[in-house]
Formats: C-alpha cells, sequence, structure tokens
C-alpha cells in the first residue's frame, strides 16, 4: 500500500480505488479458495481432534487420592459415612467409590477434582464445537470428520480396570456402544465414501454381529476391507515430499484417517471376520448366541474376566468358540513370563483353530518384546531372545502363511537383525 502511495503521490482517489481493488481479490481468493466452510472447519474441528485434547490423555489420580486422604475436611466427612481409618483399607474403598460414580460419569463429591481430570467438561465443550458446525455447514466437505470426531468422542470411556490397578485414568474408544450407533450409521449412510465411513462399517459390523446378523457383518466387512484397500493404496502413491521451508503451505489433510489408522483398522476387520466364521458356531441357537454374546464383550469392563468365566461354563469340551474364550482368558494374565507359557500350551492344544493361530501370534509379539527388554550389555541373553523371536516368527509363517496376521509377522521378521 505504501508502494501505491508512493508511485501515485499519495492521491486519495488512487489510493482509495486501489484500496478497493485489493480488499476485492483478497475477498474473492478466499471466498473460492478458502471459504467460509473451510474457516468453520478449522475454528470448530481441526483444532478439535479428540486424540490431542490433554483431558482424554492418561491422568494419574494418585496425588489427588493423596490429597484427600491428607484433607481434614475430607476425612471429617468420611468419618460419618464409616470408612475405614487404616490408610490402605481407606485408599481401597476411596478407589472402588471413584469407581462406581465414573460409572456414572461423575466424581465423589468429596473428591477435589484437578483441572486435568475434568473431562467431562471438556467433552460437553467439545460435542458443542461439533455441533456448531454440523448445523451451519450440512453440505460441508468436511462433514465426516466432524462426525467422526463426535462419535469418536462419544466412545471414548474411562478403563475402570487401569484405574483401580494402576490409579491411571484412561480412555479407551475401540468398543462401540449403543449410545454412539446413530452417530456412525449417519456418517457411512450420509457419507459412504469417505474414508471416515470405513470406520464406521466396523463398528456397525461389530454391532450386527453381536445380534447374531453373521451374514450381514459379513457383507459390510467385504465391502469395508474392499474400500479400505482402495484407500491405502493411494494414501501409498501419494505420501508427502521430506519437510521443507514449503511445507507450511501444503493444503490441509482431507481426512481423519491416516494410514496408521487404516492398518489397524484393516486388522481388525480381519479379526471380526475370522471370529464370525462357521467354524466358530453351529446351526444350535445357544451356539451363536455365545458367539454374539462373546463378540460384545467389552475388555475393558470390570466384569470382563467374570463374563469370559460364565462363558466357558456354558460350553462342552468340543464347543467351536471354546479356543477363542481361552484365549481371552489366557490374555489377562499379567506376569509376562506366566503369560508366555500359556500361549504356547494353548497353541499347541489348538494348533487347527483361528484361536490357536492368534495364540501363537500373539506369543510372536511377546518374543519380540522380551528381545526388546534385555539389557545391550547382557549380549548372549539378548541374542538368546533374539533366536527365540526370530524361531516363533518363521514358525507362524511356516503353520499360517496365508492368515490375515502373516503379512504383519513377515514385517516383523524382516525388522529383526540378522542372527550371527
Amino acid at each position: 500500500m505504501l508502494g501505491i502511495g508512493h508511485f501515485s503521490r499519495y492521491r486519495p482517489g488512487l489510493i482509495c480505488s486501489a484500496t478497493t481493488i485489493l480488499l476485492v481479490l483478497a475477498a474473492v481468493t478466499f471466498r473460492f479458495r478458502v471459504g467460509f466452510d473451510e474457516l468453520d472447519y478449522q475454528l470448530y474441528i481441526a483444532r478439535n481432534n479428540p486424540e490431542q485434547i490433554a483431558e482424554f490423555h492418561d491422568h494419574s489420580i494418585t496425588k489427588a487420592i493423596d490429597r484427600a486422604i491428607k484433607n481434614p475436611a475430607v476425612a471429617k466427612y468420611l468419618g460419618g459415612f464409616f470408612y475405614p481409618t487404616e490408610p490402605i483399607a481407606l485408599r481401597k474403598e476411596l478407589k472402588a467409590e471413584i469407581l462406581s460414580q465414573l460409572a456414572h460419569d461423575r466424581w465423589p463429591t468429596w473428591f477435589v477434582v484437578p483441572q486435568e481430570l475434568r473431562y467431562q467438561e471438556k467433552r460437553e465443550w467439545l460435542l458443542e464445537q461439533y455441533d456448531l458446525f454440523i448445523n451451519r455447514r450440512p453440505k460441508s466437505k468436511r462433514m465426516p470428520i466432524a462426525l467422526y470426531y463426535k462419535a469418536l468422542l462419544t466412545e471414548y470411556s474411562p478403563d475402570y480396570r487401569m484405574l483401580d490397578e494402576k490409579e491411571t485414568l484412561h480412555f479407551y474408544s475401540d468398543y462401540p456402544f449403543d449410545r454412539s450407533r446413530a452417530m456412525w450409521f449417519q456418517l457411512y449412510a450420509g457419507f459412504a465414501n469417505s474414508p471416515e465411513s470405513l470406520e464406521a462399517r466396523w463398528r456397525i459390523a461389530m454391532q450386527w454381529a453381536g445380534q447374531a446378523r453373521f451374514d450381514e457383518a459379513q457383507a459390510i466387512i467385504a465391502e469395508d476391507s474392499k474400500l479400505l484397500e482402495t484407500r491405502l493404496k493411494l494414501l501409498a502413491g501419494d505420501q508427502p515430499a521430506e519437510e521443507s521451508i514449503f511445507s507450511l503451505f501444503r493444503p490441509p489433510l482431507d481426512s481423519a484417517m491416516t494410514i496408521s489408522k487404516l492398518m489397524e483398522l484393516q486388522r481388525k476387520l480381519s479379526q471380526l471376520r475370522t471370529l464370525i466364521n462357521p467354524d466358530n458356531y453351529t446351526a444350535k441357537p445357544d451356539s451363536i448366541k455365545r458367539l454374539a454374546r462373546f463378540i460384545m464383550l467389552n475388555q475393558n469392563s470390570p466384569n470382563y474376566a467374570a463374563q469370559l468365566d460364565e462363558l466357558l461354563a456354558e460350553m462342552g469340551k468340543t464347543d467351536p468358540l471354546r479356543d477363542n474364550v481361552l484365549l481371552a482368558q489366557v490374555k489377562l494374565i499379567p506376569d509376562e513370563q506366566h503369560l508366555a507359557e500359556k500361549l504356547a500350551e494353548l497353541h499347541a492344544q489348538y494348533q487347527n483353530t483361528d484361536g490357536g493361530m492368534q495364540a501363537l501370534y500373539e506369543l510372536c509379539l511377546l518374543k519380540i518384546h522380551f528381545w526388546q527388554q534385555q539389557d545391550a550389555a547382557s549380549t548372549e541373553q539378548k541374542k538368546k531372545y533374539l533366536a527365540d523371536a526370530r524361531a516363533t516368527l518363521t514358525a507362524f509363517l511356516r503353520m499360517y502363511p496365508s492368515s490375515f496376521p502373516a503379512d504383519q509377522v513377515r514385517k516383523n521378521l524382516a525388522s529383526l537383525p540378522a542372527g550371527d
């Protein structure tokens, strides 16, 4: 503007005309190159990815419980409800009360909630932001991302077992709750060609499988797998160039579904397809119902182990689902060495079933973990664990070369250093 003023000798008419032209050019550029849709998207959606919100990251509640125990006002309040006075017993009771109240989506009245634990308030605020965009821009090309974030946030739930065992508030979102079913279906029905609809299909397939609608679930899994494969090939050929000073001028990503998310989704689809295969149930109604119940068990529920015990008690020794339930039980073993032993035993007993195959796959991952955990100074021990890992991975590929984890096993084997 100063340059225009200088060359026009600061004549008011010319400066006004030039300013108007520049403003019109800026408005036209914004309207056709950016647009109000994109502005609202950046304001309400892009900065509010639930996976990047601090309140939904892991947070320890240990210090908050310590403060509550040492607080005289809290001690006086709890004293009126016959809580134990011995510190260890009191802590156990307080954690049980926290778990009970969080099941109703609230903290106990005596618990002074730090800012980082106030996830309920943040969730409500985020949902308001998503709805502002969804209601204002129903025809925006960004709608699938907005619906995806909203549905995903609605799935977020505290992991009660981790809270009880490690005093850590951790959230999971990989279980398809009824409360978000309508949102995922809206995403699937309204934006079937979007990458985000791939996630919606898997969650719908889980719900249908949980209703014993196995054929319908298989159909949507097949559709999803085909679309997902196409999307992965597209992304593989469209990787961004190396970072440079021009990276800031790249257009924003057109989807929330990254390659890593798509690959994890591919694994979950394959796992569900294998689980609802006719090999895992018979024509008897009870067998069909058991498989449907097993699919919808929530691994993060405090009742998960008891529910597995109940399912197993209903089965005969030759029940086709038995290997899968036994695998689920084995995976709950906290001690890694004991876990490795039980996985090996389960695989040896059920080599010709999908549960036996997955037991060996879990053992492969565990063997790699053992090798990675070894101190570099323990050269001979590290070599031993490396050889063990390579042997287990090789055995898996020999026995199950066409199984759904086989490609990942090949990658894992290729990533290991060559043995001496």
